[in-house]
């Protein structure tokens, strides 16, 4: 085995170890998170940037980079909040171990 083939088993690991501990649902949600919030900053960040140029005194350019940031943050904390939810809701079923090792093998 060489350096490139400990790195790639070490990450793997790491992402294994992940899913498990977080489960499938909250990775899910993470995952989804991550898409909806790029598609949603990337699509919505101009109206929000002119608006936020409106109201506050800032350079256009600080409100364009101001606007994506909260409309990216804002989505995957809301989707990281579900994940949690639909984890512990799960877990409330005594269906969370099966959540966890599902998560491994998604991890």
């Amino acid at each position: 085995m060489n350096g490139l083939d400990i790195a790639i088993l070490i990450t793997l690991g790491v992402f294994t170890l992940k899913g498990l501990l977080r489960g499938l649902l909250r990775e899910l949600c993470s995952l989804i998170g991550i898409v909806a919030g790029s598609f949603l900053a990337f699509y919505f960040h101009p109206p929000l940037a002119n608006w936020l140029a409106a109201a506050v005194d800032l350079p256009p350019r600080i409100c364009v980079i101001a606007a994506f940031l909260v409309l990216f943050l804002v989505t995957v904390s809301l989707f990281a909040v579900l994940g949690y939810l639909l984890s512990q809701s799960i877990s409330a079923l005594f269906l969370g171990g099966i959540n966890q090792v599902v998560g491994g093998c998604f991890g």
